[in-house]
Protein backbone atom coordinates (compact mmCIF):
# COMPACT_ATOMS: atom_id res chain seq x y z
CA UNK A 1 0.00 0.00 0.00
CA UNK A 2 1.67 3.22 -1.22
CA UNK A 3 1.46 5.67 1.57
CA UNK A 4 -0.51 8.43 2.10
CA UNK A 5 -0.83 11.33 -0.95
CA UNK A 6 0.81 8.88 -3.12
CA UNK A 7 -0.35 6.89 -5.85
CA UNK A 8 0.24 3.67 -7.22
CA UNK A 9 2.33 3.69 -11.02
CA UNK A 10 2.87 0.72 -12.95
CA UNK A 11 6.28 0.93 -14.30
CA UNK A 12 7.81 -0.99 -17.54
CA UNK A 13 8.12 -4.99 -16.85
CA UNK A 14 4.92 -4.44 -14.87
CA UNK A 15 6.64 -3.13 -11.92
CA UNK A 16 5.72 -0.50 -10.41
CA UNK A 17 6.49 2.72 -7.63
CA UNK A 18 4.46 4.82 -5.48
CA UNK A 19 4.10 8.29 -7.54
CA UNK A 20 3.13 11.44 -5.00
CA UNK A 21 1.05 13.89 -7.86
CA UNK A 22 0.70 13.29 -11.67
CA UNK A 23 3.52 14.34 -13.20
CA UNK A 24 5.44 11.23 -14.32
CA UNK A 25 9.32 11.26 -14.39
CA UNK A 26 9.07 13.93 -11.54
CA UNK A 27 11.13 12.19 -9.50
CA UNK A 28 9.28 12.58 -6.57
CA UNK A 29 8.34 8.61 -6.12
CA UNK A 30 8.73 6.64 -3.06
CA UNK A 31 8.16 3.03 -2.01
CA UNK A 32 6.48 1.52 1.27
CA UNK A 33 7.94 0.38 4.30
CA UNK A 34 10.03 -3.14 3.82
CA UNK A 35 10.55 -2.12 0.12
CA UNK A 36 13.87 -1.35 -1.62
CA UNK A 37 13.99 1.78 -3.45
CA UNK A 38 15.59 1.10 -6.81
CA UNK A 39 16.57 3.86 -9.03
CA UNK A 40 17.72 2.71 -12.80
CA UNK A 41 14.80 1.22 -13.51
CA UNK A 42 12.74 2.92 -11.11
CA UNK A 43 11.18 0.57 -8.76
CA UNK A 44 9.90 -0.94 -5.73
CA UNK A 45 11.33 -4.42 -4.64
CA UNK A 46 10.83 -7.02 -2.08
CA UNK A 47 13.86 -7.30 -0.27
CA UNK A 48 16.13 -9.87 -1.74
CA UNK A 49 14.18 -9.20 -4.95
CA UNK A 50 16.42 -8.96 -8.33
CA UNK A 51 15.83 -5.52 -10.42
CA UNK A 52 14.54 -5.89 -13.37
CA UNK A 53 17.26 -5.32 -16.56
CA UNK A 54 17.50 -1.98 -17.81
CA UNK A 55 15.95 -0.48 -20.89
CA UNK A 56 17.25 -1.58 -24.44
CA UNK A 57 15.04 0.34 -27.34
CA UNK A 58 17.89 -1.01 -29.63
CA UNK A 59 16.64 -4.78 -28.75
CA UNK A 60 13.11 -3.96 -30.54
CA UNK A 61 12.52 -5.59 -34.01
CA UNK A 62 9.33 -4.96 -35.66
CA UNK A 63 8.61 -1.36 -35.78
CA UNK A 64 11.82 -0.72 -33.55
CA UNK A 65 11.47 1.58 -30.55
CA UNK A 66 7.79 2.26 -31.33
CA UNK A 67 5.86 2.14 -27.80
CA UNK A 68 3.00 0.36 -29.69
CA UNK A 69 1.34 -3.23 -29.08
CA UNK A 70 4.20 -5.66 -30.75
CA UNK A 71 5.50 -8.15 -28.91
CA UNK A 72 8.99 -9.36 -30.54
CA UNK A 73 9.04 -12.28 -27.92
CA UNK A 74 5.39 -13.60 -29.03
CA UNK A 75 5.66 -12.62 -32.96
CA UNK A 76 2.63 -10.89 -32.34
CA UNK A 77 1.01 -7.13 -33.30
CA UNK A 78 -2.28 -5.71 -32.37
CA UNK A 79 -4.23 -3.49 -34.40
CA UNK A 80 -5.92 -1.56 -31.98
CA UNK A 81 -9.78 -0.44 -32.92
CA UNK A 82 -11.05 2.25 -30.42
CA UNK A 83 -13.47 1.42 -27.91
CA UNK A 84 -13.25 -1.90 -28.73
CA UNK A 85 -11.66 -3.46 -25.25
CA UNK A 86 -8.35 -3.39 -26.39
CA UNK A 87 -6.93 -1.48 -23.85
CA UNK A 88 -7.16 -4.77 -21.59
CA UNK A 89 -4.98 -6.59 -24.58
CA UNK A 90 -2.59 -3.29 -24.61
CA UNK A 91 -2.11 -4.07 -20.90
CA UNK A 92 -1.80 -7.60 -20.98
CA UNK A 93 0.90 -9.94 -20.16
CA UNK A 94 1.29 -10.21 -24.61
CA UNK A 95 3.68 -7.13 -24.91
CA UNK A 96 5.15 -7.61 -21.78
CA UNK A 97 8.69 -7.58 -23.83
CA UNK A 98 8.51 -3.99 -25.27
CA UNK A 99 7.34 -2.25 -22.57
CA UNK A 100 10.03 -3.93 -20.90
CA UNK A 101 12.84 -2.86 -23.71
CA UNK A 102 11.19 0.64 -23.88
CA UNK A 103 10.89 1.08 -20.14
CA UNK A 104 7.42 2.45 -20.23
CA UNK A 105 4.00 1.17 -18.75
CA UNK A 106 2.22 1.95 -21.43
CA UNK A 107 2.32 0.88 -25.23
CA UNK A 108 -0.74 1.00 -27.58
CA UNK A 109 -2.33 3.77 -29.73
CA UNK A 110 -4.55 3.43 -32.74
CA UNK A 111 -3.03 2.80 -36.05
CA UNK A 112 -4.44 1.04 -38.74
CA UNK A 113 -2.12 -2.23 -40.02
CA UNK A 114 -1.14 -0.35 -42.75
CA UNK A 115 0.97 1.74 -40.44
CA UNK A 116 2.24 -1.12 -38.53
CA UNK A 117 2.95 -3.13 -41.07
CA UNK A 118 4.25 -0.40 -42.60
CA UNK A 119 6.76 -1.60 -45.73
CA UNK A 120 5.98 -5.01 -48.13
CA UNK A 121 5.64 -7.76 -46.15
CA UNK A 122 8.35 -9.84 -47.58
CA UNK A 123 10.84 -7.47 -46.60
CA UNK A 124 9.61 -6.74 -43.39
CA UNK A 125 11.17 -7.75 -40.05
CA UNK A 126 7.60 -8.36 -38.67
CA UNK A 127 7.07 -10.74 -42.18
CA UNK A 128 6.73 -13.37 -39.54
CA UNK A 129 3.96 -11.62 -37.22
CA UNK A 130 0.84 -12.82 -36.18
CA UNK A 131 -1.67 -9.74 -36.01
CA UNK A 132 -5.26 -9.30 -34.57
CA UNK A 133 -7.92 -6.61 -34.15
CA UNK A 134 -11.13 -7.33 -32.38
CA UNK A 135 -14.37 -5.78 -33.66
CA UNK A 136 -17.18 -4.22 -32.05
CA UNK A 137 -20.94 -3.58 -33.03
CA UNK A 138 -20.82 0.39 -34.42
CA UNK A 139 -23.56 1.21 -32.00
CA UNK A 140 -21.99 0.30 -28.81
CA UNK A 141 -18.18 1.64 -30.09
CA UNK A 142 -20.16 4.77 -30.66
CA UNK A 143 -21.96 4.69 -27.25
CA UNK A 144 -18.49 3.84 -25.33
CA UNK A 145 -16.77 7.06 -26.99
CA UNK A 146 -19.38 9.44 -26.36
CA UNK A 147 -19.24 8.73 -22.84
CA UNK A 148 -15.25 8.55 -22.79
CA UNK A 149 -16.08 12.03 -24.22
CA UNK A 150 -19.20 13.21 -21.72
CA UNK A 151 -17.05 11.87 -18.67
CA UNK A 152 -14.17 13.78 -19.59
CA UNK A 153 -11.94 10.47 -19.38
CA UNK A 154 -9.18 11.33 -22.31
CA UNK A 155 -6.24 13.03 -21.86
CA UNK A 156 -5.54 16.96 -22.02
CA UNK A 157 -5.55 16.29 -25.90
CA UNK A 158 -8.46 14.99 -25.93
CA UNK A 159 -10.19 17.20 -23.40
CA UNK A 160 -9.27 20.39 -25.77
CA UNK A 161 -10.69 18.48 -29.06
CA UNK A 162 -13.85 17.71 -27.60
CA UNK A 163 -14.17 21.21 -26.33
CA UNK A 164 -13.43 22.48 -29.33
CA UNK A 165 -15.48 20.36 -31.55
CA UNK A 166 -18.53 18.73 -29.78
CA UNK A 167 -21.50 21.23 -28.60
CA UNK A 168 -22.47 21.05 -24.81
CA UNK A 169 -26.01 19.35 -26.30
CA UNK A 170 -24.32 16.71 -28.20
CA UNK A 171 -22.10 15.86 -24.79
CA UNK A 172 -25.50 15.60 -23.55
CA UNK A 173 -27.25 13.81 -25.41
CA UNK A 174 -25.75 10.46 -27.00
CA UNK A 175 -28.53 11.27 -30.62
CA UNK A 176 -28.04 14.83 -30.75
CA UNK A 177 -23.97 13.62 -30.73
CA UNK A 178 -24.80 11.21 -33.77
CA UNK A 179 -26.57 13.30 -35.68
CA UNK A 180 -23.77 16.29 -35.72
CA UNK A 181 -20.99 13.78 -36.38
CA UNK A 182 -23.02 13.26 -39.65
CA UNK A 183 -23.34 16.81 -40.25
CA UNK A 184 -21.54 19.26 -37.86
CA UNK A 185 -23.26 22.65 -36.97
CA UNK A 186 -22.16 25.59 -38.51
CA UNK A 187 -22.83 27.94 -35.87
CA UNK A 188 -22.77 27.97 -31.92
CA UNK A 189 -18.55 28.22 -32.07
CA UNK A 190 -18.17 24.53 -32.75
CA UNK A 191 -15.55 24.02 -35.44
CA UNK A 192 -16.50 21.61 -37.61
CA UNK A 193 -14.75 18.25 -38.08
CA UNK A 194 -14.76 14.94 -40.34
CA UNK A 195 -15.30 11.93 -38.55
CA UNK A 196 -13.52 9.64 -41.13
CA UNK A 197 -10.36 11.27 -40.43
CA UNK A 198 -10.85 11.96 -36.79
CA UNK A 199 -8.24 9.19 -34.68
CA UNK A 200 -11.80 7.43 -32.97
CA UNK A 201 -14.61 7.34 -35.04
CA UNK A 202 -12.61 5.95 -37.91
CA UNK A 203 -14.57 3.24 -39.58
CA UNK A 204 -13.16 -0.24 -38.04
CA UNK A 205 -12.84 -2.08 -42.10
CA UNK A 206 -10.65 0.87 -42.62
CA UNK A 207 -8.34 0.07 -40.04
CA UNK A 208 -8.40 -3.51 -41.12
CA UNK A 209 -8.06 -3.26 -44.80
CA UNK A 210 -4.71 -2.41 -47.61
CA UNK A 211 -3.60 -3.02 -50.78
CA UNK A 212 -1.58 -6.25 -51.20
CA UNK A 213 1.84 -3.87 -51.06
CA UNK A 214 1.64 -2.81 -48.10
CA UNK A 215 2.02 0.82 -49.68
CA UNK A 216 -1.31 3.61 -49.68
CA UNK A 217 -1.00 3.35 -53.41
CA UNK A 218 -3.67 1.53 -55.25
CA UNK A 219 -2.20 -1.58 -56.11
CA UNK A 220 -4.89 -3.92 -57.03
CA UNK A 221 -8.07 -4.71 -55.07
CA UNK A 222 -8.23 -3.99 -51.16
CA UNK A 223 -7.56 -6.87 -48.54
CA UNK A 224 -7.49 -7.44 -44.84
CA UNK A 225 -4.16 -7.45 -43.81
CA UNK A 226 -4.77 -9.07 -40.20
CA UNK A 227 -4.75 -12.73 -39.89
CA UNK A 228 -7.49 -12.91 -37.15
CA UNK A 229 -10.58 -10.35 -36.28
CA UNK A 230 -12.34 -11.19 -33.25
CA UNK A 231 -15.52 -10.12 -31.59
CA UNK A 232 -15.46 -7.88 -28.50
CA UNK A 233 -19.22 -9.22 -28.14
CA UNK A 234 -17.42 -12.86 -27.66
CA UNK A 235 -14.66 -12.04 -25.58
CA UNK A 236 -13.71 -15.23 -23.89
CA UNK A 237 -14.37 -17.19 -27.17
CA UNK A 238 -12.25 -14.99 -28.98
CA UNK A 239 -9.67 -15.32 -26.36
CA UNK A 240 -9.22 -19.00 -26.40
CA UNK A 241 -9.62 -18.66 -30.43
CA UNK A 242 -6.48 -16.26 -30.48
CA UNK A 243 -4.77 -18.75 -27.89
CA UNK A 244 -5.15 -21.31 -30.28
CA UNK A 245 -4.06 -19.72 -33.59
CA UNK A 246 -0.39 -18.66 -31.63
CA UNK A 247 -0.22 -21.74 -30.14
CA UNK A 248 -1.13 -23.78 -33.49
CA UNK A 249 1.70 -26.31 -34.96
CA UNK A 250 2.16 -23.31 -37.50
CA UNK A 251 2.74 -20.92 -35.43
CA UNK A 252 4.98 -22.75 -33.16
CA UNK A 253 7.58 -23.85 -36.00
CA UNK A 254 7.29 -20.44 -37.14
CA UNK A 255 8.40 -19.14 -33.53
CA UNK A 256 11.01 -21.47 -33.48
CA UNK A 257 12.50 -20.83 -36.80
CA UNK A 258 12.68 -17.18 -36.17
CA UNK A 259 14.08 -18.04 -32.35
CA UNK A 260 17.50 -19.52 -34.35
CA UNK A 261 17.88 -16.92 -37.30
CA UNK A 262 17.17 -13.66 -34.66
CA UNK A 263 19.97 -11.78 -34.67
CA UNK A 264 21.46 -11.14 -31.35
CA UNK A 265 20.29 -14.62 -29.46
CA UNK A 266 22.84 -16.77 -27.96
CA UNK A 267 25.24 -14.27 -27.64
CA UNK A 268 25.53 -13.42 -31.11
CA UNK A 269 25.54 -9.61 -31.01
CA UNK A 270 23.97 -6.89 -34.39
CA UNK A 271 26.81 -5.02 -35.98
CA UNK A 272 25.46 -1.77 -33.59
CA UNK A 273 26.14 -4.15 -30.45
CA UNK A 274 22.64 -5.10 -28.81
CA UNK A 275 20.82 -8.07 -28.78
CA UNK A 276 17.66 -8.55 -30.16
CA UNK A 277 14.55 -9.74 -27.70
CA UNK A 278 14.47 -13.19 -28.10
CA UNK A 279 11.95 -15.08 -29.34
CA UNK A 280 9.61 -17.42 -26.84
CA UNK A 281 10.65 -20.87 -26.12
CA UNK A 282 7.07 -22.38 -25.45
CA UNK A 283 3.43 -22.07 -26.00
CA UNK A 284 1.81 -17.95 -25.63
CA UNK A 285 -0.37 -18.13 -22.75
CA UNK A 286 -3.41 -15.52 -24.37
CA UNK A 287 -6.13 -17.20 -22.00
CA UNK A 288 -4.64 -16.30 -18.97
CA UNK A 289 -3.68 -12.96 -19.98
CA UNK A 290 -7.41 -11.71 -21.71
CA UNK A 291 -9.86 -14.64 -20.26
CA UNK A 292 -12.88 -12.77 -18.45
CA UNK A 293 -11.73 -9.33 -19.03
CA UNK A 294 -14.93 -8.09 -20.86
CA UNK A 295 -17.20 -11.19 -20.37
CA UNK A 296 -19.55 -9.25 -18.14
CA UNK A 297 -22.50 -7.91 -20.44
CA UNK A 298 -22.35 -4.32 -20.81
CA UNK A 299 -25.26 -2.47 -19.43
CA UNK A 300 -25.35 -0.74 -22.87
CA UNK A 301 -26.16 -3.92 -25.01
CA UNK A 302 -26.53 -3.53 -29.00
CA UNK A 303 -30.33 -3.48 -28.50
CA UNK A 304 -30.21 -0.89 -25.94
CA UNK A 305 -28.03 1.23 -27.80
CA UNK A 306 -30.53 1.11 -30.75
CA UNK A 307 -33.44 1.90 -28.61
CA UNK A 308 -31.43 4.41 -26.96
CA UNK A 309 -30.72 6.23 -30.20
CA UNK A 310 -33.91 8.64 -31.86
CA UNK A 311 -34.96 7.24 -35.47
CA UNK A 312 -32.97 9.58 -37.10
CA UNK A 313 -29.50 9.48 -35.18
CA UNK A 314 -29.76 5.77 -35.86
CA UNK A 315 -30.27 6.38 -39.51
CA UNK A 316 -27.34 8.58 -39.27
CA UNK A 317 -25.33 6.34 -37.71
CA UNK A 318 -26.18 3.24 -40.35
CA UNK A 319 -24.78 5.89 -42.90
CA UNK A 320 -21.75 6.67 -41.32
CA UNK A 321 -20.78 3.45 -40.81
CA UNK A 322 -22.75 1.23 -43.74
CA UNK A 323 -19.38 -0.52 -44.19
CA UNK A 324 -18.85 -1.57 -40.55
CA UNK A 325 -22.36 -2.96 -40.72
CA UNK A 326 -22.07 -4.96 -43.80
CA UNK A 327 -18.51 -6.08 -44.14
CA UNK A 328 -18.59 -7.14 -40.59
CA UNK A 329 -21.68 -8.86 -40.83
CA UNK A 330 -23.66 -6.42 -37.64
CA UNK A 331 -27.79 -5.83 -38.36
CA UNK A 332 -28.38 -2.46 -39.50
CA UNK A 333 -32.06 -2.46 -38.86
CA UNK A 334 -33.19 -0.96 -35.98
CA UNK A 335 -36.41 -2.85 -35.20
CA UNK A 336 -34.59 -6.21 -35.46
CA UNK A 337 -31.78 -4.55 -33.15
CA UNK A 338 -34.54 -3.45 -30.63
CA UNK A 339 -37.51 -6.01 -30.97
CA UNK A 340 -35.41 -9.40 -31.80
CA UNK A 341 -31.97 -9.40 -30.47
CA UNK A 342 -30.12 -10.53 -32.98
CA UNK A 343 -26.67 -12.70 -32.12
CA UNK A 344 -23.29 -10.74 -32.96
CA UNK A 345 -21.56 -12.11 -35.58
CA UNK A 346 -19.71 -15.25 -35.24
CA UNK A 347 -15.81 -15.62 -34.94
CA UNK A 348 -15.95 -17.70 -38.66
CA UNK A 349 -18.29 -14.74 -40.31
CA UNK A 350 -15.50 -12.23 -38.91
CA UNK A 351 -12.59 -14.21 -40.78
CA UNK A 352 -10.34 -11.83 -42.94
CA UNK A 353 -11.54 -13.51 -46.33
CA UNK A 354 -15.54 -13.51 -45.20
CA UNK A 355 -15.17 -9.90 -44.65
CA UNK A 356 -13.51 -9.50 -47.97
CA UNK A 357 -16.62 -11.41 -49.44
CA UNK A 358 -18.67 -9.19 -47.50
CA UNK A 359 -16.63 -6.17 -48.43
CA UNK A 360 -16.94 -6.33 -52.17
CA UNK A 361 -21.02 -6.08 -51.81
CA UNK A 362 -21.36 -3.40 -49.68
CA UNK A 363 -21.74 0.25 -50.12
CA UNK A 364 -23.10 -0.64 -53.92
CA UNK A 365 -19.31 -1.63 -54.46
CA UNK A 366 -17.80 1.77 -53.62
CA UNK A 367 -16.51 1.46 -49.85
CA UNK A 368 -13.59 2.45 -50.56
CA UNK A 369 -14.83 5.81 -50.59
CA UNK A 370 -16.09 5.68 -46.87
CA UNK A 371 -13.21 4.22 -44.93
Amino acid sequence: VCPSNFHREVMGGGHWICRQGSVKGSGNWKCPPLFVKHNKPPCCLKPGEAPPPPPDPSSTVCQPRQPWPISDANLLIFVHMPKTGGSSVEMSGLFQDRREALGVSYIGGHHRVMDLLASPLNASPCADYFSFAIARHPCNRLRSLWAYYREGLGNSIDLSWVKKHISPAAQRDFSRFVVEMEQPPQKGGVVPWDWRRHLHTQTQVGMLVGFPDHTYHASGELKVLVNQVLGQERWNESARALDKAMNAPKMLAKRAAVRKTRVGVGGKSTPSGHRAIPVAASRVDVVSSLLGQHEKPSAHSHETCAAELKPEAWDALVRMYEVDFCALGYEARRDKQVHETPPPPTLSSLGPAAIEARFKGCCDGACAAKL
